[in-house]
């Protein structure tokens, strides 16, 4: 699987481009939007990570322009911008068609949110994850969800069998209620009151 990289900034570009490559994807790199149209046309890119501001035009004019030309105008979008505010997200979404929106810097979680949206992508589980498999195999969206799943459903199962789940008080709790409760004497300019 391949994804693009398109930003001016060469740290952001590489700190993403390190993550992705981290879990096995092929990445192509590019730092301006110059002929980027012919090559996207050309090769089979799962997504896109769109920079906005770019010193030679803006991503919001690429992702139009794109979304014009009819044999890529389905690419899937995600912009990747240091813009952060509700209203640039929804512009970005709403208003230019971007499938996704990434807020700099990358990070790993967010990332994982990210690709599981994406159809037919498979992210893997790392080793320094604490859900690993012992194969280190990758998994779908549906794939994690089912054994999330199956996990609460054998911890629900679980809970039931101790009697949890059915509300059965425990020993201690019954000679707690047994106990009779301290009431506390009120009090009325320093002389207790019955």
């Amino acid at each position: 699987m391949r994804f693009l990289v398109a930003d001016d900034s060469a740290v952001d570009r590489q700190l993403l481009a390190s993550l992705l490559e981290n879990w096995g994807y092929e990445i192509d790199q590019v730092s301006s939007f110059a002929g980027l149209l012919p090559r996207v046309a050309s090769q089979n890119y799962v997504a896109l990570f769109i920079d906005i501001v770019m010193p030679e035009d803006n991503g919001y004019n690429f992702v139009r322009a794109l979304r014009k030309d009819p044999n890529i105008a389905d690419q899937y979008i995600i912009f990747y911008s240091h813009k952060k505010t509700a209203l640039e997200i929804n512009y970005g979404l709403k208003k230019i068609g971007a499938n996704d929106y990434f807020v700099k810097p990358a990070n790993e979680e967010r990332l994982k949110e990210i690709l599981s949206q994406i159809p037919g992508v498979y992210f893997p589980i790392t080793t320094s994850d604490s859900s690993t498999n012992s194969d280190n195999r990758a998994y779908s969206p549906s794939q994690v969800r089912e054994e999330t799943e199956q996990s609460l459903s054998m911890e629900s199962q679980t809970k039931r069998y101790r009697g949890v789940a059915y509300g059965k008080p425990k020993a201690q709790d019954q000679v707690n209620k047994e106990k009779p409760q301290k009431t506390s004497k009120l009090k009325y300019r320093g002389v207790e009151i019955d």
